[in-house]
């Protein structure tokens, strides 16, 4: 009997050994991935909107219409936003594992964190910009012109030259060791270290206080990485540990940041239209609003001061709506979440390569274009109201599917790589996480 028992209970502990491993838990934040997905679908969507050739229907600059409805336009212009979401999730994600060391009191860990982050996070990101700025070059020297000129590139005499050119670029753009111009970035850091050893809410509340300084200064995107570090700063201290008053009213919280989400959200949906701003003051539910944007800002940036204030609101709430978190934890929205960067690096070279050729098969031929042999060979009607004709919804599905095709390939045998590749180095100097703890 004694054996069976034993028998038994080793079988228990072995099951639920295993279904851990089949089923990992989920990140705490594997919903701010979600939300990073959608922010590059929204920024594909407006470069395709802008880049397609055909009539005002669903673009950014009629004043009526379904599509202009507040929150509805973000489908169709909300890349700007969605570039202040990123910038609000690079100061959260990038200060969340430090943040957490040094509330442990644990600051040579935390030290050799922010080292390893020197060394990883420029190969992370700038191989991969790298490795595609080469496979266009070498797509440039293909004949019978398949990846076209741009209005601000040609291609070079011979091949030789081209990879000239492209080393030479290469090295004056990603050089770490070039001049910095930001340098109110370099002292707004140091000065926020500073106030990080004080207690959490007084520091939350500096650091909030720098990041109003900076967007009424126009530093919008100083600003919204400021707010990302300071939400990380929030959610460090109300997550985890013992129940607190806070806590402890957990509907009260949840109702509340709801209601922040939708206004984040109606913020984010500003009408963004560069050298416009008067359509944003003649928008309903906007004259006021638009008013009240600081002077620093002129017509070509004016959106980005609500838009900023609106990504860290929705960030923030989100952190505490556990049905926005559910749907943004789906596995389509997470996919586009993992492809996001290569999703954002590739696609405008396909938009140059093959979305162009495309359109024009399907119908849409530029303006006082060059006629070419393959104008209207596919062509598809434009049935349905603006925003959803039948012709946008084909080029957007194909051209959407061949995007996310190559970037899940990109992110395969490019993103990751090099994301292995900066952990090695890392590891390589002494400053891998296992030394580091």
């Amino acid at each position: 009997m004694d054996i069976e028992a034993q028998q038994k209970i080793g079988a228990e502990e072995k099951s639920p050994r295993k279904t851990a491993r089949n089923k990992p838990e989920r990140p705490s934040t594997a919903f701010l991935d979600g939300l990073r997905g959608i922010a590059a679908l929204c920024v594909f969507h407006q470069h395709l909107l802008g880049d397609n050739g055909q009539s005002n229907e669903y673009a950014s600059y009629e004043r009526y219409g379904i599509i202009r409805a507040a929150f509805l336009r973000l489908i169709y212009q909300g890349g700007p936003a969605a570039v202040a979401i990123f910038f609000v999730l690079s100061g959260f994600v990038l200060s969340q594992s430090a943040l957490s060391t040094i509330g442990l009191a644990q600051w040579k860990q935390c030290r050799l964190q922010l080292l390893a982050a020197i060394v990883r996070r420029p190969v992370r990101l700038y191989l991969p910009c790298i490795a595609v700025a080469l496979i266009i070059a070498l797509l440039m020297r293909l004949p019978h012109n398949v990846y076209p000129d741009a209005l601000w590139y040609n291609r070079q005499d011979t091949f030789w030259h081209e990879m000239k050119h492209f080393v030479k670029h290469s090295v004056d753009f990603f050089n770490p060791f070039q001049g910095f111009k930001c340098r109110i970035t370099i002292i707004t850091t140091l000065s926020c270290g500073q106030f990080l050893p004080i207690p959490k809410p007084y520091a939350a509340g500096a650091l909030i206080s720098v990041a109003l300084v900076l967007l009424y200064k126009a530093l919008w995107w100083q600003a919204c990485f400021i707010a990302g570090v300071a939400i990380a700063l929030i959610h460090s201290d109300t997550s985890g540990g013992s129940p607190t008053s806070w806590r402890s009213r957990v509907w009260v919280r949840s109702c509340l940041a709801y209601v922040v989400f939708g206004g984040g959200f109606y913020l984010l949906s500003q009408p963004a239209d560069d050298g416009h701003q008067d359509i944003s003051a003649q928008t309903t539910g906007w004259s006021f609003l638009t008013s009240l944007i600081p002077s620093n800002y002129d017509g070509a940036n004016y959106y980005r001061f609500w838009q900023s204030c609106g990504a860290a609101l929705c960030v923030l709430s989100l952190l505490y709506t556990g049905f926005l978190q559910t749907i943004l934890c789906l596995r389509p929205i997470q996919f586009l979440g993992k492809v996001s960067f290569m999703l954002y690096i590739v696609h405008m070279p396909l938009f140059m390569c093959v979305g162009d050729r495309w359109r024009r098969a399907l119908g849409n031929t530029p303006y006082m274009s060059e006629p070419k042999w393959w104008d209207s060979v596919l062509l598809v009607p434009e049935h349905g109201p603006g925003g959803i004709q039948l012709r946008w919804l084909v080029e957007w599905t194909s051209i959407l599917a061949l995007v996310l095709f190559t970037a899940h390939l990109g992110t395969s045998y490019i993103d990751e790589p090099s994301v292995r590749l900066s952990k090695r180095l890392a590891d390589s100097v002494g400053l891998g996480r296992k030394k580091a703890t």
